[in-house]
């Protein structure tokens, strides 16, 4: 006699076989997509919030967020996480496309908290730190009510930050095309490098600090 499925496993809650071809071509179903916000205490009931959220999308995305929500939570973590990497090592490429911002974020804190190899820690706790301080920054603007409207003050020399650092030189500075060259040239063959490098790249294409200026930017030898 067959035995039933484990609670709180993946299958558990999403209702199939893991194949990952099958995954990506069918769709969580639901009548409207709603946003999550919080945490709900109960397991079955913070799964099923998230499902509400990825209605329309991919399966294979859901899956992603099912395992990551169980590893945070401490369910079976080492079977789970080996199903988490095999998951990124067969498809990264395809969840760092469809996957928002958020859970890229929370695919380097899982790698962080779980992988035991250096370099994709590195990469995971880069692309965390990096985008969680764009986070900060944007949250921070807002709450000030600050616009894109507002011109830059202009800088003719230097001006200090704090411990050591000057501002960036809005319009002709190279700091920030000196990172993407080196963001670049780092390379790295795991799914957290890829991580990384799409997340730079989303800061460029959305309303941040480096998309803004990267508008305002004058010199074509310092662009990036």
């Amino acid at each position: 006699m067959k035995s039933e499925q484990p609670v709180h496993s993946v299958e558990h809650y999403l209702g199939t076989q893991i194949d990952f071809a099958a995954l990506k071509r069918s769709r969580v179903e639901g009548p409207e997509r709603i946003s999550s916000f919080g945490l709900k205490p109960d397991l079955d009931d913070h799964i099923a919030m998230l499902h509400d959220e990825f209605i329309g999308r991919s399966r294979l995305e859901f899956y992603n967020v099912i395992l990551t929500v169980l590893l945070r939570r401490g369910y079976n973590t080492s079977s789970n996480f080996l199903l988490f990497r095999r998951l990124w090592n067969e498809e990264a490429n395809f969840l760092v496309g469809e996957l928002d911002s958020r859970w890229l974020i929370s695919a380097c804190d899982t790698f962080t908290d779980h992988s035991e190899d250096k370099e994709e820690i590195a990469f995971a706790c880069a692309g965390t730190l990096f985008m969680n301080t764009v986070k900060l920054y944007e949250t921070e603007r807002h709450a000030l009510g600050a616009t894109s409207a507002q011109p830059y003050k202009e800088f003719t020399g230097r001006v200090s930050l704090f411990d050591g650092l000057t501002a960036f030189m809005i319009g002709n500075g190279d700091m920030i095309k000196n990172l993407a060259e080196r963001l670049r040239k780092s390379g790295g063959g795991c799914p957290t490098a890829l991580i990384v490098q799409e997340l730079f790249r989303r800061a460029q294409q959305n309303d941040t600090v480096y998309r803004r200026f990267r508008v305002a930017h004058k010199n074509f030898e310092t662009a990036w």
